[in-house]
């Protein structure tokens, strides 16, 4: 079995309750809806890719650039009508620093599992919101046409470390973990 089979298998209960935030988008949303999710990803988001990106020898195992969607976030919450010194006043969650690419790769998990769904929720907020999310939607459209084949190299990346798969599942679980607190708070 594939290491993303499991981390998945592992923590489907999880996956599950972490997706809530999406599906909260899929029924009937207003722009004010749309621009709180967008703050508490950020808020999630921001601290956990750049904990990421800190990790030594990381582009060694995966393609960092992919760690950049806190930059879609927050171009996403400037089209919604923020401004940049208030978007950097946003709470941010805790996160820890991570020494191991199987560690980062573990948190990451979550994050990068999240745009599976996200075609699928643009294409709703599109209809829902009559177009008004189109210019605020960066984020969402992060691998519009490639979720597939950014999928396959995320799995890719944590076969590289399938040495250290128990700690690779921890720290899905940790993420996980850390989202649900972060969303509840």
């Amino acid at each position: 079995m594939k290491l993303i089979e499991r981390v998945g298998l592992e923590h489907a209960e999880l996956q599950n309750e972490a997706d809530g935030a999406l599906f909260g988008l899929l029924g009937q949303v207003t722009h004010a809806d749309y621009k709180g999710y967008l703050i508490r990803t950020y808020g999630f988001v921001r601290p956990l890719e750049r904990s990421i990106l800190r990790v030594a020898a990381l582009e060694h195992v995966i393609d960092t650039r992919r760690f950049a969607k806190h930059l879609l976030l927050l171009q996403d919450l400037q089209s919604s009508g923020m401004e940049y010194p208030e978007i950097e006043g946003l709470e941010l969650c805790a996160i820890p620093e991570f020494h191991a690419p199987a560690v980062a790769l573990g948190w990451a998990y979550p994050l990068e599992r999240s745009t599976l769904l996200h075609g699928t929720v643009f294409r709703h907020l599109a209809t829902a919101m009559l177009g008004r999310v189109v210019s605020s939607a960066a984020y969402l459209k992060c691998y519009d046409g490639n979720v597939g084949d950014t999928w396959s190299r995320f799995g890719e990346a944590l076969e590289r470390c399938a040495d250290r798969a128990d700690v690779v599942v921890d720290a899905a679980r940790a993420a996980f973990q850390a989202y649900r607190t972060w969303r509840s708070s």
